[in-house]
């Protein structure tokens, strides 16, 4: 069988799910990428359980472990260069609030608009959804909650490393989380708006080998059922509120397969395509976000791996040092990640734009420069 090649808006590509007819079969398979997530939903909750009861020693500690350690390794240095956010597809967290929103775990909730029958539940598209499926206002529908939030971890993260307890917490604190938005909002809200993680492997999941993408545009633009976005039988309309047809980004592509199932077409693929094929950010929110990782890799490597004791000892709020020394941490942690280093890549870009004599605006001149960080920042995280 021939190499299927064709190319989408961003990069050219081989049709894996063309070349490889049981990948295809498999990712339209209902119980395909959900099974992975229910195994690691069971896996997760005896972690949290060792976390709660088991031994307070972090490096013996099986949810430090293999959350901290093993899961963030293969995260960084495996699943995000060659999988995209292949992690969103089985990740555990929001399983409990798929399930609040849909009830049923295979099956499809689809109805004709036209015969729906009305409550209980809301009908989207086609898809039939419980709770109160309210909209996520407008001004918050970018990446800087989860940019905060990222932020909180990694200024709690030497807490983490060596607390299993505080781990358990933390991970239970983020399937409640998920869950409550759920049930108040729509789809996958949460992932898509408020996961601390959300944000960079979005970021990070441009430079891919792997895309979701349409093979023809054409058959995009006469297809009037919509079943990628509306839903069908076969799948639930894109649970991470995109209208998956004209993807050009990885940044917020779940890869839940939902618009491979759904898609009446069968025009919605993967694609293996050249790494870094993506590097356009669209906005300042997305921009600090990779100033972000880039400052954390700089403080996590002098925390980490320097000789500094002391300053170990401070980022560890449950160390001798106390409070105080972490307040101190913790402030110069914050002004290096949203002040420092943004900073000094704003003051380049303009300094750049200045001495080239380019009619740009700061913000196109800062966004294009922040560009680069994408692939230097993923590999400054593999290689720390």
């Amino acid at each position: 069988m021939s190499l299927s090649i064709v190319t989408d808006r961003s990069s050219r590509g081989i049709d894996l799910l063309a070349r490889f007819p049981l990948l295809r079969r498999l990712s339209l398979h209902r119980w395909f990428p959900l099974a992975g997530a229910l195994l690691l939903l069971v896996l997760g909750a005896v972690l949290v359980a060792g976390g709660f009861i088991g031994t307070p020693v972090g490096n013996r500690s099986g949810i430090v472990v293999a959350v901290w350690i093993l899961w963030w390794f293969l995260l960084i240095a495996v699943l995000l260069p060659f999988g995209a956010r292949a992690w969103c597809g089985v990740c555990p967290v929001p399983v409990v609030g798929d399930w609040v929103q849909r009830r049923r775990l295979t099956s499809v909730a689809d109805e004709d608009p036209r015969a729906a029958t009305g409550p209980p539940g809301k009908l989207i598209g086609r898809n039939r959804y419980f709770g109160l499926a309210l909209r996520w206002p407008r001004a918050l529908s970018n990446l800087w909650l989860q940019n905060l939030g990222f932020l909180l971890l990694a200024t709690f993260s030497v807490v983490l490393l060596t607390s299993p307890l505080a781990s358990a917490v933390a991970v239970v604190a983020m399937v409640l989380a998920a869950t409550a938005v759920a049930w108040a909002f729509r789809q996958r809200t949460f992932c898509r708006y408020l996961c601390p993680v959300g944000g960079f492997l979005g970021l990070y999941s441009m430079s891919s080998t792997l895309a979701v993408r349409a093979k023809d545009a054409s058959v995009c633009a006469t297809c009037r059922e919509k079943s990628c976005l509306a839903g069908s039988a076969g799948g639930w309309g894109c649970p991470w509120l995109q209208y998956p047809s004209r993807l050009d980004r990885n940044n917020a592509c779940g890869f839940c397969l939902e618009c491979v199932k759904s898609c009446s077409h069968g025009n919605m693929t993967i694609f293996l395509r050249r790494p870094f094929a993506e590097r356009r950010l669209l906005g300042w929110d997305e921009a600090f976000k990779a100033y972000l990782m880039v400052a954390l890799a700089i403080a996590y490597s002098v925390v980490y791996l320097g000789p500094w004791g002391e300053l170990k000892a401070a980022a560890n709020v449950g160390e001798a040092s106390g409070w105080r020394a972490f307040g101190l941490y913790a402030g110069a942690l914050w002004i290096l990640a949203l002040v420092v280093v943004p900073g000094a890549f704003v003051a380049a870009a303009w300094g750049g734009r200045r001495l080239a004599g380019a009619r740009l605006a700061l913000r196109d001149a800062a966004l294009a420069s922040a560009s680069a960080l994408v692939p230097f920042g993923l590999l400054a995280w593999i290689a720390f």
